[in-house]
């Protein structure tokens, strides 16, 4: 029950970024972190920006080692982790990671892991390999041009995307990704940002 309603507090103040033009501001800030912290929950820690982000035009790598972009989940809400073989804290939650992917992945969510090191997509096929990781595919940003573009200073962070790919809530630290307010979230954004809702 606490869950469920921690999640409607932070569905409540996400409406506001997606209800009309003229709401362009988005969520109020002060209102959703307020609601995080008398309700606690794996996304107390989540910030939405005061307007959406402008789309990041870097390119990383597909698990098939072909270029890929923020753009290719264009349509989906997409949240997204950086993250590295060496972080402890970014192995731990890759269990959590993965199994919200299988619960939340549909044609209008999807949960992207994006290792940051060199050669990391062979060193994240590795990882998931040896540790049961078997939804998430291994992209990574093997040439650091995600940080600087996106403002990334220190692993894990995760960043959730609106369906134009532009980045709309930021999480530094790590988080019980399949927490139920987590997949509640990513569902009800969805939801409220089909073509015609609203």
């Amino acid at each position: 029950m606490r869950a469920k309603a921690f999640a409607w507090a932070l569905l409540y103040g996400a409406a506001a970024l997606f209800a009309s033009p003229a709401t362009a501001q988005g969520p109020d800030q002060t209102r959703m972190a307020d609601a995080a912290r008398t309700l606690g929950g794996e996304l107390s820690r989540l910030a939405f920006h005061a307007s959406p982000r402008p789309p990041v035009t870097a390119e990383f790598a597909a698990p098939d080692g072909a270029r890929a972009s923020f753009a290719d989940f264009a349509g989906k809400i997409t949240l997204v982790n950086f993250w590295a073989t060496w972080c402890p804290p970014c192995r731990k939650e890759m269990p959590s990671l993965d199994r919200l992917r299988a619960q939340a992945a549909s044609d209008e969510v999807e949960v992207v892991a994006v290792n940051v090191e060199r050669r990391g997509r062979k060193k994240a096929a590795e990882f998931f390999a040896q540790n049961g990781i078997d939804s998430l595919a291994p992209y990574a940003d093997e040439t650091g041009a995600l940080p600087p573009e996106m403002g990334i200073l220190g692993i894990p962070v995760t960043v959730i995307l609106d369906r134009e790919g532009r980045e709309i809530a930021r999480l530094q630290g790590e988080a019980r990704w399949d927490a139920p307010e987590v997949v509640a979230l990513l569902r009800e954004l969805a939801q409220m940002t089909r073509p015609g809702a609203g």
